[in-house]
């Protein structure tokens, strides 16, 4: 019987798809989920900066609102101590005039006494005795009768002052009822230059709106704007939310993206608009995926090429491996020019005389597949016991980190607790106590005068020092993630000590637990204390960015520099050894790079966690 009878796989149908069908198909399996991959990739990272701008936006405004809040509490507890005036309490106006008019002169405004009709009873802008009107705040007044408790005014227009100003306003009680109001009035250039200390970017707008919608305060400074009513868009988002951002055309017909907050001392909101052109465009994501599919057609051009060079010497190696099996003498033809394909001929040629030597081989290769099953066996059972291994090891781990995240934040919360008793309990005294003081400069005596200056210069230091000592326990920044609050430092250090510091970052938003967060910003504020203490430079450089599912923080200077191999661990504070410690507990690490006379440079590292809250 011929071979070809006997060999039932010679009468099977022949498939449709050859080598070349094949050849474009692998092409495309490789090309497009690659090309739908890199859209989405880059789809994604575009929004995510796109989502990062936009919270940086909305934290931005929100720590605006927090410090015009500040702000308006400030006085309004400097009137509060101003209605508790013994002269006022007992009536005598003459002398309440004076003291007064002392503390309008601090604050840079103007103070004005009210009855309960609406008639001015005195104001320091005019001499005392001198002919009133009536208030110029009718609905400020009308709110402290109904309230009677402490209220800021919207913007208004002054008839004595003949300006645009705001008014803080607390009511003086007698017998039971409100008798008069006291308000302490400013010009909207004190809020103005509130937030030309911000240092937001230059194309960057933030305004302060009173309750009719107002600007009472705008930077970058324009005095056309002040007074005048915000888009009726804008309106009606502050209306319907206490926070948020809205989309709309500037009063100079500029497409904007405003976040607002409401303010919790007054009825006011503090926005900040940002252009739309300043936000990033998804523009080159399409560009990319152009690329990609010119690149992908580029690809199958070439994979069609490639068929055609491979089919021909197939198919005459097909045709030789019939020829074979029928009998006949094979024709070699030219060289294919392929190696694998000369290979198969070497093969094919040899095949009959190698029967006794494929024998053998299949024997070796079995005995080999047995070796390799069992060598395989063994290597599974050591995977086995090193993934218990490393499972116990990371349970170890992650106790220690969740012991290492609640010390800091227990740490941090004690910290809160004491810049709150600071800042509710101490400062108030503090200040109440430089009103009492300041009523002594008026005493006969030029001693006791003098003793009362030193009195109120102690009293300002030691309000100052408070206020320090309560940024420096809990800055309230460090809510709002780990970038807002290392700027801040860098403000805090420059302001404080004196240290110019070089923020830089690249990961705006960076997945960061609380407690490394936490960790982070004590590291570095302890690092940057070191470089003023030791280094004898005024600047220092702050880096952060994400490198391989890690944050990493570089802090150097260009100062005295050390030998690291001569620390120790009783150099206060943290200690850099303290540091490193903490820093492994967390699953990161500090590397150190300094020299005498060249300068420090540590590298923090702590790893991302994909689950924690944004920092």
């Amino acid at each position: 019987m011929p071979p070809e009878q006997r060999n039932p796989i010679l009468h099977r149908p022949r498939p449709r798809v050859g080598i070349r069908a094949w050849a474009i198909l692998l092409v495309l399996a490789a090309v497009v989920p690659l090309l739908i991959f890199a859209w989405l990739t880059l789809d994604w990272m575009a929004r995510t900066h796109a989502d990062g701008f936009t919270k940086n936006q909305a934290d931005t405004a929100r720590i605006l609102a927090n410090a015009v809040n500040d702000e308006l509490h400030g006085w309004k507890m400097l009137l509060t101590a101003l209605a508790q005036s013994q002269a006022l309490q007992s009536g005598r106006l003459a002398e309440f005039y004076e003291e007064a008019k002392a503390v309008a002169a601090q604050q840079d405004g103007w103070i004005v006494l009210t009855d309960a009709a609406g008639q001015q009873v005195l104001n320091t802008l005019r001499p005392y005795g001198s002919p009133l009107p009536t208030t110029s705040a009718p609905a400020l007044l009308h709110a402290i009768l109904a309230e009677a408790k402490p209220v800021v005014s919207d913007l208004v227009f002054g008839k004595v002052a003949q300006r645009w100003l705001i008014a803080v306003a607390v009511p003086i009680s007698r017998e039971g009822r409100v008798a008069y109001m006291l308000d302490m009035s400013f010009p909207p250039d004190r809020l103005t230059q509130l937030l030309e200390r911000q240092r937001l970017s230059t194309d960057w707008t933030a305004v302060v709106l009173d309750s009719q919608h107002q600007v009472v305060a705008r930077r970058p400074l324009s005095q056309e704007r002040i007074g005048k009513s915000v888009p009726p868009w804008f309106a009606a988002a502050v209306r319907a939310s206490a926070h948020g951002i809205a989309t709309g055309l500037s009063p100079y017909d500029v497409p904007i993206r405003a976040a607002f907050n409401r303010l919790t001392e007054a009825p006011w909101v503090v926005s900040l608009s940002i252009p739309l052109a300043a936000f990033p465009s998804p523009r080159p994501v399409y560009g990319f995926l152009a690329l990609g599919v010119v690149l992908g057609c580029l690809a199958v051009g070439l994979a069609l090429y490639a068929s055609r060079q491979l089919t021909r010497p197939v198919a005459e190696l097909a045709e030789n491996a019939e020829r074979l099996l029928r009998g006949a003498a094979m024709d070699y033809g030219p060289a294919s020019g392929l190696r694998e394909i000369e290979h198969l001929w070497e093969a094919l040629v040899t095949a009959a005389a190698s029967v006794q030597a494929l024998q053998r081989e299949e024997a070796r290769a079995a005995m080999a597949e047995e070796r390799a099953r069992l060598s395989t066996e063994s290597a599974e059972a050591m995977q086995q016991l090193n993934a218990t291994l490393e499972q116990r090891v990371q349970a170890r781990t992650a106790d220690l980190q969740r012991l290492t995240g609640e010390l800091a934040l227990a740490e941090q919360r004690e910290r809160q607790r004491l810049a709150l008793m600071l800042h509710d309990g101490l400062q108030q005294l503090l200040v109440a106590a430089k009103m009492r003081a300041t009523l002594l400069d008026k005493h006969r005596d030029p001693t006791v005068q003098a003793a009362s200056r030193d009195l109120q210069k102690l009293l300002d230091e030691s309000i100052a020092a408070s206020r320090s000592l309560t940024a420096e326990l809990s800055p309230p920044i460090l809510e709002s993630g780990l970038i807002p609050a290392l700027q801040w430092l860098s403000r805090w250090m420059q302001d404080t000590h004196g240290l110019t510091v070089h923020l830089n970052t690249d990961a705006p938003v960076l997945p960061i637990a609380n407690s490394e967060r936490l960790l982070l910003f004590q590291v570095v504020r302890e690092l940057l204390f070191n470089v003023k203490k030791h280094a004898q430079v005024s600047e220092a450089s702050v880096v952060v960015s994400e490198r391989h599912g890690a944050v990493q923080l570089v802090v150097s200077d260009a100062g005295a520099g050390f030998d690291p191999q001569t620390l120790n661990t009783s150099d206060g504070g943290f200690g850099l050894f303290s540091i490193r410690e903490r820093l492994r507990y967390v699953g990161g690490d500090m590397a150190i790079a300094s020299a005498p006379s060249q300068g420090s440079k540590f590298t923090l590292t702590v790893p991302l966690q994909a689950s924690a809250p944004s920092a």
